[in-house]
């Protein structure tokens, strides 16, 4: 009897393996997912890792491979970075999520070409991702053309008015073409979103306000800072 039991037992976790129900992979990505929170970008990649060849019901292979992409952006990678989202969109071409990413981290190393074609292929499968459309703004602050950044924020903003970074890299947009008391809503409400770069933002605005009030005066040269 206990040796059938036990027959029946092994047959019972093998067809479980199948059909994906064992998910202990799961586990380890959540404990990732805690290291990132905690700003522990090289634990974060280890569990991802440690989660990878395991068995998982919630967390993909796409999905692990742009997280860890994410952390190896957060540590100045960008060409692993990009490496790991290429190895997400090959586990799944659809996943918006990844080109975002990966548009991301070109815009990082400087590739704003690259960026752009990231962006635009997410936009065929997910043009109302808020992400999408913030870092299209962010690109086009990067390119020097704040009259195109807005749009795209206020686009971000109108599907989710949650994202404390669209708000900050908005209030900057406003201020590069003057609309300084949008820019000082925008950073209040990026503020009351816990918003981590508000010293620098407060600082960028402050910045463009004298830059444009010396080239009233014809005194100056204005900066090409662009947000972070």
């Amino acid at each position: 009897m206990l040796l059938r039991f036990q027959l029946i037992s092994a047959s019972l976790l093998m067809l479980a393996t199948a059909l994906g129900c064992d998910a202990r992979g799961d586990a380890d990505i959540e404990q990732g997912m805690k290291h990132w929170q905690k700003q522990e970008y090289e634990a974060a990649i280890a569990a991802y890792e440690t989660g990878l060849p395991k068995s998982r019901k919630e967390y993909d292979d796409s999905v692990v491979h742009t997280l860890i992409g994410n952390c190896h952006s957060e540590l100045g990678d960008q060409k692993k970075a990009i490496q790991s989202h290429k190895r997400s969109l090959k586990a799944n071409p659809k996943n918006h999520q990844a080109m975002v990413n990966m548009g991301v981290a070109y815009r990082l190393l400087g590739d704003y070409g690259q960026a752009a074609n990231c962006y635009r292929s997410a936009l065929e499968i997910a043009p109302d991702y808020p992400e999408l459309h913030s870092s299209l703004g962010t690109l086009a602050i990067f390119q020097g053309e704040p009259e195109k950044a807005i749009p795209h924020f206020e686009r971000a903003n109108a599907i989710d008015d949650t994202l404390p970074t669209t708000h900050g890299n908005l209030a900057v947009a406003y201020a590069m073409v003057g609309r300084f008391d949008d820019a000082e809503r925008s950073l209040e409400r990026a503020i009351g979103l816990h918003y981590q770069n508000v010293d620098w933002v407060r600082r960028r605005i402050d910045e463009i306000r004298l830059e444009q009030t010396e080239a009233e005066l014809g005194i100056g040269e204005p900066s090409e800072n662009a947000p972070k």
